[in-house]
């Protein structure tokens, strides 16, 4: 027995709300053309999610602990942060760690005071 809500849902365009036909392959179109399909991507902005998730080296991401551009580092996947110094970081600062030891280089203790 077929659902008949469902079958309902899916007898109007999703764009145009033009009443379509059942289609032969057994389930419904949701869309009643081509310039439709486009015409609902667009207003629903199909398109600039797939820009970004295709060119991800466009968004601007900084680290969670240092605030460091994540992208300046030329990585092929952005994460949440910089380093693996920082993730280890981040992660004792939300167990409720009250102090962190950090090794910082004698060239750049200087850059600290100024």
């Amino acid at each position: 027995m077929i659902n008949s809500s469902r079958s309902k849902a899916r007898e109007r365009c999703k764009n145009c709300n033009q009443i379509m036909l059942p289609s032969y392959k057994g389930m419904n179109k949701k869309y009643c053309s081509r310039k439709c399909i486009d015409d609902y991507r667009k207003a629903n902005g199909y398109w600039a999610k797939l820009y970004i998730k295709q060119n991800p080296e466009r968004l601007e991401r900084k680290c969670g602990v240092c605030k460091r551009n994540i992208n300046s580092l030329g990585r092929k996947h952005i994460s949440k942060y910089c380093s693996k110094k920082c993730l280890y970081l981040a992660g004792k600062i939300a167990s409720g760690q009250k102090t962190v030891f950090v090794k910082i280089p004698v060239e750049k203790i200087p850059l600290l005071y100024t």
